[in-house]
């Protein structure tokens, strides 16, 4: 199969022939039809994740695809052949990525693709969209209540207004300057984040409050 990879770290990648990966117990062989790419995987290729995951050479960069399973490997149920899904290799190593034509994934780490969805956009969530989830889970936040949040610096934040919408929980984006509210250390868990406090998550300001900035919120039913 064709795939781009790097045989050496900090060195320029190149299209290489490399054998067609088979699919471990628990594994889906996925034919790539779109492959995301993250500022994790530009820390790998430059090295900064060398004394830290294993790397396999020649490397092929890439956690986030979309495609079409193409084989099972033993103890895999829940897929079928010719199923369209998304998501992350889910490999404890690098180098196994998705900028191939074909790569293999962790049964558990791929969710179905929506009809709805292309495969060029279904390949920009996994990695970028569990930022979002994570960020969201720990605010608890309900139906009614506003985010006010100053412009986000990184593209994982441009999920955060979509995911916070299915939630039913209005959005605001305002100027880093008009939030001049201290803000705790990284460190500082959420659950001491009241509603009125505002703190800093991977950079952006988050502000969780139940009065609207500009209008009423209105909460989806059910």
């Amino acid at each position: 199969m064709k795939a781009f990879a790097i045989d050496e770290l900090g060195q320029p990648g190149s299209l290489h022939d490399l054998p067609v990966p088979e699919p471990a117990e628990g594994q889906v062989r996925i034919r790539i039809a779109a492959a995301g790419l993250n500022p994790f995987d530009i820390a790998v290729v430059q090295g900064y994740l060398k004394d830290r995951m294993e790397h396999r050479f020649p490397l092929v960069p890439g956690m986030d695809a979309s495609g079409t399973v193409e084989a099972l490997g033993e103890g895999v149920e829940s897929w079928a052949v010719g199923d369209e899904v998304f998501g992350s290799v889910g490999k404890r190593y690098l180098g196994e990525g998705t900028l191939a034509e074909l790569t293999t994934m962790a049964a558990g780490t791929v969710a179905r693709k929506p009809a709805s969805v292309d495969h060029t956009a279904a390949a920009a969530i996994p990695v970028a969209g569990v930022t979002a989830l994570v960020m969201a889970d720990p605010l608890e936040l309900s139906c009614g209540q506003w985010c006010v949040a100053d412009e986000p610096p990184l593209d994982e934040l441009l999920l955060e207004p979509a995911l916070l919408d299915a939630l039913g929980v209005g959005v605001a984006f305002v100027a880093a300057k008009a939030c001049p509210t201290p803000t705790p250390p990284r460190s500082a868990p959420a659950a001491s984040v009241d509603a009125t406090t505002a703190w800093r998550i991977l950079g952006a300001t988050f502000n969780i409050t139940s009065s609207p900035p500009h209008r009423d919120a209105g909460c989806a039913a059910g």
